[in-house]
């Protein structure tokens, strides 16, 4: 019930409402994955990456099959900078969903962010061929086009 509060008062443009639904429901189940990843998503959506990564790892402390927080996490981290947390989210995203263009475009990027052009490279065409339409920033593309 926490979480479809929370939703729905997120949904209705009050992050502070849904941020109390979400710290009340931590306050009575502390475990509860699902209310990690909607504390983690309100953070995000409120620009805190910092403390979203936080919540997503603390989830995934707990259940790590959790494509869903790893691609999260790893979206996280590139909008920090973090190039080495997005390669490893990257990695057990596509370890789950060996199939899953997103991870290796994740990964890419990441790869791209620590300075590994022959990584961003290669894993930018593995998220190309699994996935076909998938954007591609601009840097990103360059690299493909340049090979």
């Amino acid at each position: 019930a926490w979480v479809i509060l929370s939703r729905l008062r997120s949904a209705l443009g009050d992050e502070q409402g849904s941020s109390r639904y979400i710290e009340q429901g931590l306050s009575k189940v502390p475990r509860s994955t699902e209310l990690m990843f909607e504390r983690a998503n309100a953070l995000a959506r409120g620009g805190d990456d910092a403390g979203a990564m936080d919540w997503y790892r603390k989830l995934l402390a707990i259940d790590e099959k959790r494509a869903d927080a790893w691609m999260q996490l790893g979206s996280a981290a590139l909008r920090s900078n973090d190039g080495k947390t997005a390669i490893e989210a990257a990695g057990r995203l596509a370890a789950l969903e060996p199939g899953n263009g997103d991870a290796w475009l994740l990964s890419s990027i990441g790869r791209y962010l620590t300075g590994d052009m022959a990584g961003a490279t290669a894993d930018a065409k593995a998220a190309r061929a699994l996935s076909p339409m998938l954007r591609f920033p601009a840097e990103i593309e360059a690299l493909l086009q340049a090979k």
